[in-house]
């Protein structure tokens, strides 16, 4: 989601926006972005998640729960001229607090989305001119919506990304080993059990950071 796009690929200084900061993607992302140069900016569910993500390299924050406009774009949003303002003014004041956080008035280069339905359409208006939403999944739902005029207007790019080839996965761990980058780990569970992440993630109650299956025989670690 950082190297592989030609075109925008991560580069020193660059404003990153990570979706579920705390989560799963969120606890990996932070500390890759900031090992190579970049500013990630978590967004999260709690202050506590937040103060998590500035534990793992995170310049800083976004409490989601401190926002309301959620959701997809629909015409009966655009044609309520009030409901359609609450909207803008939400998504105004979560670009304001990425500069607070940031430090001047700049726009994420690169936003790594995983919610979907409930967030892409904010994500494609805080991205900044040229740059990218790249997305990997769709917790919130895969039913997404966007404006089109701040995707073509702005040459915005929208892309999709799923894990990653062999030489990246190479890299990361290159970048675990010798920067010795923080590896959030949530839950460890045997193999048998990895079922009951899957469910957990169906439910959207998982703990905060990675689950780890022990890959053995019987259970026990290889």
């Amino acid at each position: 989601m950082l190297t592989h796009w030609e075109g925008n690929r991560i580069k020193e200084g660059d404003v990153v926006l990570i979706w579920g900061g705390a989560g799963g993607l969120g606890s990996s992302a932070i500390p890759i972005v900031k090992a190579m140069g970049g500013i990630p900016v978590a967004v999260v569910s709690s202050d506590d998640r937040g103060r998590q993500c500035m534990e793992l390299g995170a310049k800083g924050f976004i409490n989601r729960s401190d926002y309301d406009h959620w959701g997809m774009l629909t015409e009966d949003l655009y044609g309520d001229k009030k409901a359609y303002n609450r909207w803008i003014r939400n998504v105004l004041k979560m670009r304001k607090r990425i500069w607070e956080v940031v430090g001047e008035e700049r726009n994420p280069d690169i936003i790594l989305e995983h919610p979907g339905r409930d967030t892409l359409p904010t994500s494609m208006f805080l991205c900044a001119e040229k740059g990218m939403v790249v997305i990997c999944g769709a917790t919130t739902g895969f039913l997404g919506t966007l404006d089109l005029r701040y995707l073509w207007l702005n040459l915005k790019r929208l892309q999709g990304s799923h894990a990653a080839v062999l030489e990246e996965g190479k890299e990361y761990l290159r970048l675990l080993v010798e920067k010795g980058l923080p590896v959030s780990v949530g839950e460890i569970v045997t193999f048998d059990e990895i079922s009951k992440c899957q469910q957990s993630m169906y439910e959207n109650n998982t703990t905060s950071g990675n689950a780890v299956a022990l890959i053995g025989a019987a259970g026990k670690e290889a």
